[in-house]
């Protein structure tokens, strides 16, 4: 084979492997910029619902610290917490449809308080200070499960370990 054809082909083959290397690299790029992208949109969803959350159980603690202040009943009493009902309902369908974009803890904590205020519009017996300390945690959990490391989890068990 001749020089000039050997080197036309060396040529050629570098211009084609740089060519597959430019398509990869660009490929890989749009790929981090999509997921990027998808990140900062998960994130601000899930800001969204947080902030929710905490508006529920800044809506639900009145009522639910009327109901109990009014508990236990005179026996044969007859009393409904209908707006504590109503909210606790509304809460519970609200979470239903949106708790997988809350923090693990945050999710888990909203849905007990959520659960003891319909619980309490039953006129069910919860100890006071437990739901107290049930209200607080899940207002911290809400607070603390819209941090910014959070964009970057993909494990949020592994988060919480540090």
């Amino acid at each position: 084979m001749s020089d000039v054809f050997v080197g036309a082909l060396i040529g050629a083959l570098a211009a084609l492997g740089g060519g597959v290397v430019t398509q990869v690299a660009g490929f890989v790029l749009e790929k981090r910029r999509e997921l990027a992208s998808y990140r900062v949109n998960l994130y601000e969803r899930r800001l969204d619902i947080h902030q929710e959350a905490y508006k529920w159980l800044m809506d639900i603690i009145e009522p639910l610290q009327d109901a109990m202040s009014q508990h236990p009943h005179a026996e044969g009493e007859t009393v409904t917490h209908s707006e504590l009902a109503r909210l606790s309902y509304k809460a519970r369908e609200w979470w239903d449809a949106n708790c997988l974009f809350l923090y693990w803890t945050s999710r888990s904590h909203v849905v007990d308080l959520i659960e003891v205020a319909k619980s309490v519009a039953e006129c069910e017996t919860v100890e006071t200070f437990d739901t107290i300390k049930l209200y607080r945690d899940a207002l911290r959990a809400v607070q603390e499960g819209i941090g910014l490391e959070l964009i970057e989890i993909t494990n949020p068990r592994k988060a919480d370990a540090r």
